[in-house]
C-alpha cells in the first residue's frame, strides 16, 4: 500500500505488518478489547503463520543467484555466522539476567534469517513461551526499520556511513552497559 502513494519507495510487507501488529497490539491492551481475544488461539495462529512464512521464504531462494554469488555467499555466512556466535553466546549470556538462551536463540534464528526463523526456534526451545523472551519484541520495530531501511541506503552509496553508525552505537550501548552494571559474569 505505500507504494501506492509513494511508488519510490518499496518497504516489505512483513515489516509493515509487523509494526501495524505491534500498534494494534498496543491499543487493544490499552483498551479492553485484548480481554475478548484468545490468547491460545493467538499463539496457535501465529505458529502456523510463521511456519508458513518460512516455508514460503524457503521456496523463493533461487538456486541460479545462490550458484553464481557461490563463494562471496560462502565469505558472507562464515563471517555472519562466527558474528552472531560471538554475540549469541558471548554477549548474550553476559546481558540477559533471566532465560539467556531462549532469549538468544529467539535473536539467532532472527540475525541469521528472519524473525519468523526466531520465532520458529524460540518455540521449539520454549514451546509454551514462560520465558516471555517474545516480551523483548519492544526493540523489533528498530530493527524493522533498520532490515527495512539498509538495503536502500546502501543501494544509494550510504553504506559505509550506515555501517560507521551503527557500529559507534553499539560500542556506547555495551559501554553504558557496562558502566551501569548490567553486564553479568556468568561461569
Amino acid at each position: 500500500t505505500v507504494k501506492v502513494y509513494y511508488p519510490v519507495l518499496e518497504l516489505p510487507v512483513f515489516s509493515c505488518a509487523f509494526i501495524i501488529g505491534l500498534v494494534l497490539k498496543k491499543f487493544f491492551d490499552a483498551t479492553t478489547i485484548s480481554r475478548y481475544i484468545c490468547p491460545q488461539t493467538t499463539q496457535r495462529l501465529s505458529s502456523s503463520f510463521t511456519d508458513m512464512l518460512v516455508a514460503c521464504g524457503v521456496a523463493s531462494i533461487k538456486l541460479g543467484v545462490i550458484v553464481k554469488y557461490a563463494l562471496p555467499l560462502i565469505v558472507l555466512i562464515i563471517a555472519g555466522v562466527a558474528i552472531v556466535w560471538c554475540i549469541t553466546f558471548f554477549l548474550g549470556r553476559r546481558l540477559a539476567k533471566t532465560f539467556w538462551f531462549e532469549r538468544m536463540i529467539f535473536a539467532w534464528g532472527w540475525w541469521t534469517g528472519t524473525m519468523a526463523m526466531g520465532i520458529a526456534l524460540l518455540r521449539i526451545v520454549d514451546p509454551k513461551l514462560s520465558s516471555k523472551a517474545m516480551d523483548d519484541l519492544p526493540i523489533a520495530p528498530i530493527e524493522i526499520l533498520l532490515i527495512t531501511f539498509v538495503p536502500i541506503l546502501f543501494v544509494n552509496g550510504l553504506g559505509v556511513w550506515l555501517l560507521l553508525v551503527c557500529l559507534v552505537l553499539s560500542l556506547l550501548i555495551l559501554l553504558l552497559a557496562w558502566k551501569m552494571g548490567w553486564w553479568i559474569t556468568r561461569s
